[in-house]
């Protein structure tokens, strides 16, 4: 961050003449950046302009250089900045090159890293895949720089959603061994309606959530 501040000065500098180390935030998720600024706003009035027009021309000046990021300039005014992939397989790189050398900053440490944790009573999806792509990511990356790493993955087979799920199952007239999971996924759903809608529904739910936690002490 300290170098992204360093360039926008310069380019601030260059542009305007005018001495500035703008502020810079984590940007909002939805912007699908990393990091954002608010500074071309702060010149507008110094620079006789409208921000965007010195967000894109502080945008274009920036771009001249190497740098390892991109920058997309959103309304009012706003400097999105979002890193380069080479920017984290430098990172990476660093990282193993360290290794290599005997810089081993987790050596001789346990780590637990907890990732995946799926609903047991919710079908799969890719959102499950994610966390397991960058949960294995991040274990991989501890393990090289010489932790002992333990992966694990927590099944959530206690707590209300157990219990929502049971209550749903309690009322169905059928064998638990001809159930899909797209049953109990829909079990799951019901109970969790019933919990939100139904006082009664509630306060039974509430009581078997108890006796299951009760069961598992």
């Amino acid at each position: 961050m300290d170098k992204m501040k360093e360039v926008l000065s310069g380019a601030i500098a260059a542009l305007y003449s005018i001495e500035m180390t703008p502020e810079i935030t984590e940007a909002p998720a939805e912007t699908g950046a990393d990091y954002a600024t608010n500074v071309a706003m702060k010149l507008a009035k110094v620079a006789h302009k409208s921000p965007m027009q010195v967000a894109e021309e502080l945008k274009s000046e920036v771009e001249k250089g190497e740098v390892e990021w991109t920058l997309s300039v959103a309304a009012p005014g706003f400097i999105n900045i979002r890193m380069k992939d080479e920017y984290f397989a430098e990172g990476a790189k660093t990282l193993a090159d360290g290794v290599a050398l005997g810089i081993e900053h987790y050596a001789g440490k346990t780590v637990i890293t907890e990732f995946s944790d799926p609903n047991p009573f919710k079908v799969l999806h890719v959102g499950h895949f994610y966390t397991s792509v960058v949960g294995d990511g991040i274990s991989r990356l501890l393990e090289l720089a010489g932790a002992k790493v333990i992966r694990a993955n927590f099944g959530g087979d206690v707590g209300l959603h157990v219990a929502k799920t049971m209550y749903a199952l309690e009322k169905k007239d059928c064998a638990l061994d001809e159930l899909e999971i797209e049953d109990i996924a829909k079990c799951y759903v019901e109970g969790t309606q019933a919990y939100e809608e139904d006082e009664a529904a509630k306060a039974e739910i509430t009581a078997l959530n108890k006796e299951i936690y009760r069961i598992n002490a």
